[in-house]
């Protein structure tokens, strides 16, 4: 009864699917159980059930009377703004807050809920700030408070300078997601995050609008200069559960020892990262290395190749909007695993990479937004390698799938 509705890249299953009969049985035993509530219409009403999980909920003050309630799911399809009451601090039983992808303000009253495991709010921010009398009633408050907390997906903002980048106290975390990072905050942040060495998923994002307009009340924007550099990368080595990182932050160059890096890094996606010098050599010495996502802005070079003997493990590379790219190639035993190939708006390349013929275990090539001398290559030149090429190769617009 239970179908997988979504695979990653790698094989894993991503999401999985019920039946509509076996998923009204579930909601009207769990609506008798009074396990949970599902509301669909979250435009109209002030419901308050007494149910230990809600979904789509339109919230009301009350909110912080259900005491008993886990589980708080807001994802939907609405564009409106999620405003989550002080009251919420009611719900010291609550371990789950998911948003979803609807933008949600959060009081910081959120902190004290210390039974907190998960809090997705990927376009959330914390809206308040604790007042001089509540610090000096109840003392200081902030996310170090939650010690049971393992998924922490976020804005960043003055919560994280407020409690004086504390974040490395929650060695409980597993998952890091931190989205509009001030580029001031870069080193604190990272001198925070070099503590958390039980982290298995990293994700970080630049305030793109502070970097590109240097907005610095304290230096008239004299240190975005100086924060294009990736402090403490060094601090990576001792990350040993580190398996996915994905870095929007720009980088002005990466260290050549593969100890600086987590050791058993699978996946790691890079955008905007702005790199000057060829990224390959280095990172295909990543020996547990499986997925490689390029994105706009990673690489500003026009050449890229894959030394022999790299990538052992490599099993999808997507090269997207690299503007400057030329060439790219792939050396004589490099990449030996490879099974997907993805080149997407690298308008700049006009010939087919060298090496991919050569690539036996290559299953799938997607080209989408090249150029048509690349395509002309593919469906023009004759042989038997060149028939399998164009039989493992698309040129359908890519689903936007979520490969983290």
């Amino acid at each position: 009864m239970i179908q997988v509705a979504d695979t990653r890249v790698d094989g894993r299953v991503k999401s999985c699917r019920i039946h509509d009969l076996l998923r009204d049985l579930a909601i009207s035993e769990g609506k008798e159980e009074k396990l949970f509530e599902v509301d669909e219409n979250i435009d109209d009403g002030n419901m308050l059930p007494t149910s230990s999980a809600i979904y789509g909920l339109r919230l009301s003050r009350k909110i912080g009377q259900l005491v008993h309630l886990k589980y708080l799911c807001l994802s939907g399809s609405h564009s409106k703004i999620i405003r989550l009451p002080p009251s919420i601090e009611g719900l010291v039983n609550l371990q789950t807050l998911d948003s979803g992808n609807r933008h949600i303000s959060i009081p910081h009253t959120i902190w004290k809920l210390r039974q907190m495991r998960h809090l997705t709010c990927r376009y959330g921010w914390i809206s308040s700030r604790q007042s001089m009398r509540e610090r000096w009633v109840y003392g200081h408050l902030g996310f170090h408070k939650m010690t049971n907390l393992q998924t922490l997906s976020l804005w960043s903002g003055d919560w994280l300078k407020d409690d004086n980048f504390n974040l490395g106290k929650v060695t409980s975390l597993k998952q890091l997601k931190l989205q509009e990072i001030d580029p001031r905050s870069l080193e604190g942040l990272f001198q925070s995050v070099s503590q958390l060495t039980g982290l298995q998923n990293l994700e970080l994002v630049i305030d793109y609008l502070k970097l590109l307009n240097g907005l610095s009340a304290s230096n008239g924007g004299a240190e975005c200069g100086t924060m294009l550099l990736f402090p403490g990368l060094e601090s990576f080595s001792h990350h040993k559960c580190l398996c996915k990182l994905f870095l929007e932050v720009p980088i002005q160059g990466l260290p050549t020892e593969t100890t600086h890096y987590p050791p058993n890094l699978i996946q790691l996606k890079l955008h905007f990262t702005r790199l000057k010098e060829d990224p390959m050599p280095i990172l295909g010495r990543f020996p547990n290395l499986r997925i490689l996502t390029l994105l706009y802005g990673s690489y500003v070079g026009e050449k890229m190749n894959c030394p022999q003997g790299r990538f052992l493990l490599l099993e999808f590379l997507q090269i997207e909007e690299l503007r400057e790219l030329e060439d790219f190639s792939i050396e004589e035993t490099a990449m030996p695993n490879l099974k997907t190939l993805k080149i997407q708006s690298c308008h700049k390349i006009t010939r087919f990479p060298h090496g991919i013929l050569g690539l036996e275990k290559l299953q799938r090539i997607q080209l989408y937004h090249v150029s048509q001398e690349l395509k002309n290559v593919v469906s023009d030149t004759p042989g038997e390698d060149w028939n399998r090429i164009r039989l493992i190769t698309s040129y359908a617009r890519p689903q936007n799938k979520n490969l983290w």
